[in-house]
């Protein structure tokens, strides 16, 4: 299925509720603690939770090479709140953010709504618009929305979006939009963004796809997903690349799929075991591949497996098939599953989420990050910085993975009793990196957004030169106990804001859930 839709016709979001909106069905995403604790026995297949235990020490004090003016940490230049759930009504959470940015505008998402800011300002320009305004053309009946993803494709000047649309059954389909040219909002003939919608029942008519993440590269669009059946029990996961170059003209848009081919490298389900997370890479120019990494998480137990795959062959995606392989990789720090993120208020813990979520690829270097379980206990950050590697196969399949170069890996976390969670790593083509993250105590912080960074001339496996620094403070406990599920990070590709990354993240304000938009300077 395929439309256009064209915002200049859409009603903006200017209540708390969509007038004669139809109360959404809990997502199955979205569960009571009951509900939850079944879903993660099911996805770690019976294998108990870690216990605690040290597998690294806090980085160092080390100072090497500054930041702009001289500063030890990447530079503040913008910081504004974004969508928050009570413009909405929205009291389900967490808001399952999203993140897009070129030079003029900067594109946020949450589960039932997108709103467009200005670059310069951080002001809101356009919307915000309900999702299901968004995806109108494609969207069937009552479904409602979940877990957004974003990116401004700076190889073809296109934004891309993507959400899952979730019908009362708990079937989901992936909706596709590409903007029709470089702006978020100029309408052309028949609107702003084509859009596709794709069924996701590839295991089976009774399945449904969760924790999509979407990635990018020259000629493709690859999303993954966790792949659970309607009874909440996790099947594996699923790969879906499409042909950029049909949906950028509005043509009938070819795709390929993989079911379980991603796997851990514990050899326990009759075979290695279905990744439980995976994420997709946000690529820049034309690689030879479009990567995928995905760790152990969800099955307990201390590990240091990155599983890196790779898609190649994607220029003639449109009518051959790509070729995906994958390869383990020791990235020498040990993680396990962390636990939940404690909280002043008396609420509980948050559920911080396992495994990878935001990816990228940059001047040949992929940026990971994701939390683990730390000594104490408490959560901290595993990071690492790998450059994959493509062998010769044969004649006809020329490239697949081989075992990737762990160029530094380390970890970033406080001392006992603290937890530092749902990071996203970006580099930039230097090699200056920024980490960006939450962070909570159960005694004196509410969940609050911290960042640090590394320039290219620190001491490898060191991040922040032992510094960190606070976005914004969080003034309430979180009464839902789920967080984030992704937070996420993007650079406006020109010259004039070189060192530029905007991200986005979740914190407590006084709404179930707040949202905040910053910029941070990196040269």
């Amino acid at each position: 299925m395929k439309g256009m839709v064209d915002l200049s016709k859409t009603p903006t979001i200017t209540h708390g509720v969509q007038a004669g909106a139809t109360p959404p069905h809990r997502h199955p995403d979205r569960m009571t603690p009951q509900e939850r604790a079944i879903y993660e026995a099911n996805a770690r297949k019976g294998i108990g939770v870690p216990q605690a235990k040290a597998t690294a020490q806090r980085p160092g004090s080390t100072r090497n090479a500054s930041f702009v003016g001289g500063n030890t940490l990447p530079l503040v230049t913008k910081n504004v709140d974004g969508m928050n759930s009570t413009l909405f009504l929205d009291f389900v959470a967490p808001p399952d953010q999203a993140l897009a940015t070129d030079l003029g505008y900067v594109m946020e998402g949450v589960n039932n709504a997108v709103a467009i800011y200005r670059a310069s300002t951080g002001a809101l320009a356009y919307g915000p618009y309900y999702t299901s305004d968004f995806f109108a053309p494609v969207r069937q009946g009552n479904d409602t929305f979940s877990d957004p993803q974003m990116n401004y494709d700076v190889m073809r000047d296109r934004w891309i979006v993507s959400w899952l649309e979730i019908t009362p059954a708990n079937l989901t389909y992936l909706d596709i939009a590409v903007s029709a040219s470089n702006s978020p909002t100029q309408p052309t003939p028949g609107g702003q963004y084509r859009e596709y919608q794709i069924p996701t029942t590839v295991m089976g008519p009774n399945t449904w796809c969760d924790y999509d993440t979407l990635g990018i590269e020259y000629y493709s669009l690859t999303i993954t997903c966790a792949m659970f059946n309607t009874s909440r029990a996790f099947l594996g996961n699923a790969v879906f690349v499409f042909n950029k170059a049909s949906m950028l003209s509005g043509a009938t848009v070819n795709y390929w799929w993989w079911t379980n081919y991603v796997t851990t490298d514990i050899n326990s389900c009759g075979g290695y075991c279905a990744a439980y997370r995976l994420s997709p890479a946000i690529e820049e120019g034309v690689p030879d591949a479009e990567f995928i990494v995905a760790t152990d998480a969800g099955y307990g137990g201390t590990r240091s497996n990155l599983t890196v795959c790779a898609l190649t062959n994607l220029s003639n995606v449109s009518t051959t098939q790509p070729t995906l392989t994958c390869a383990f990789n020791n990235i020498g720090v040990a993680y396990a599953d962390p636990i939940g993120a404690a909280q002043p208020g008396g609420s509980g813990a948050n559920d911080p989420g396992i495994g990878t979520k935001q990816v990228y690829f940059k001047a040949g270097r992929l940026y990971v990050a994701f939390t683990s379980v730390f000594a104490g206990p408490g959560d901290g950050i595993v990071w690492a910085e790998i450059q994959p590697q493509l062998q010769a196969r044969s004649a006809h399949n020329p490239q697949w993975v081989g075992a990737a170069l762990v160029t530094q890996s380390s970890t970033w976390y406080y001392n006992a009793g603290t937890y530092a969670y749902m990071p996203t790593l970006m580099g930039s083509d230097e090699d200056d990196m920024t980490l960006v993250f939450n962070f909570s105590t159960g005694v004196d912080f509410f969940p609050s957004i911290f960042y640090t960074g590394r320039k290219v001339t620190d001491p490898l496996g060191t991040m922040g030169q032992g510094a960190t620094s606070i976005i914004v403070g969080g003034t309430h406990d979180n009464t839902s106990g789920r967080w984030g599920d992704y937070s996420a990070c993007a650079v406006p590709l020109n010259s004039v804001t070189r060192g530029t990354i905007w991200c986005a993240g979740e914190y407590t304000g006084s709404n179930l859930w707040n949202t905040r938009l910053y910029a941070l300077r990196v040269e």
